[in-house]
């Protein structure tokens, strides 16, 4: 699971971003999750690997947080 710590007043709206790529700045909008501060993994795959963004976002502005999640694997 990778969480999105905010504290802010008025109350934000979290979103989460997906990057698979390194070389592209691109991010692409997550489906909301039930606990919206925080991204839960069921069965992590190399398909999760990237770059993960959340964003808090209310009527003063906006502030995101990324995170580079990397999945270990051994070649069968």
């Amino acid at each position: 699971s990778l969480r999105c710590e905010v504290e802010c007043w008025p109350q934000c709206d979290i979103i989460w971003m997906f990057n698979p790529v390194s070389s592209s700045t691109e991010f692409r909008e997550l489906p909301p999750s039930t606990e919206k501060n925080v991204l839960t993994f069921a069965n992590v795959s190399r398909t999760n690997e990237g770059f993960y963004q959340c964003k808090a976002e209310n009527k003063h502005g906006f502030l995101t947080q990324g995170f580079k999640l990397a999945v270990l694997y051994l070649e069968a």
